[in-house]
């Protein structure tokens, strides 16, 4: 399972994602006796540019082999302060184009059938960049980029 950190401060390392991430997990008496730290923690920091409005965000992205230590990541860290700054923690669903179920249709629908959301809600113009070992790396493919 996987778990989305919305707009990290710009200034944050992975190393400093790892150390906030792994906070959540430290080893804590429950009712039923200890908990353990997990072994290591996978991350990734995402840098989102908007190339139309000309802003930069980061976010943050930590795999989990165990749905339990996400789900207690989510609730011990959504709206903890980091760096000055109060994250917004939650579950990372994947989407891909290619289930889009208005981009599949075969026939014209029907009225009660229609689709209500006629239009893309994801932002258009973004050049996503994962952060590795110090450097970035295209994350995804701008169309506005290559036109």
């Amino acid at each position: 399972m996987d778990v989305f950190i919305r707009r990290l401060p710009e200034s944050v390392t992975r190393l400093d994602l790892i150390h906030f991430i792994s906070s959540a997990l430290k080893p804590h008496w429950t009712l039923f006796g200890m908990t353990l730290k997990p072994e290591n923690i996978d991350c990734q920091i995402l840098r989102v540019t908007d190339i139309d409005k000309q802003t930069v965000e980061y976010h943050g992205i930590a795999h989990f082999a165990k749905p339990n230590e996400a789900v207690a990541v989510i609730a011990r860290l959504n709206g903890e302060f980091f760096k000055e700054k109060q994250m917004e923690v939650r579950k990372y669903f994947h989407r891909s184009p290619l289930r889009d179920r208005r981009q599949q249709t075969t026939s014209p629908l029907t009225a009660p059938e229609e689709e209500q959301r006629r239009e893309e809600r994801r932002r258009a113009g973004l050049l996503i960049e994962e952060f590795h070992a110090g450097a970035t790396r295209a994350h995804g493919y701008s169309p506005q980029l290559h036109a």
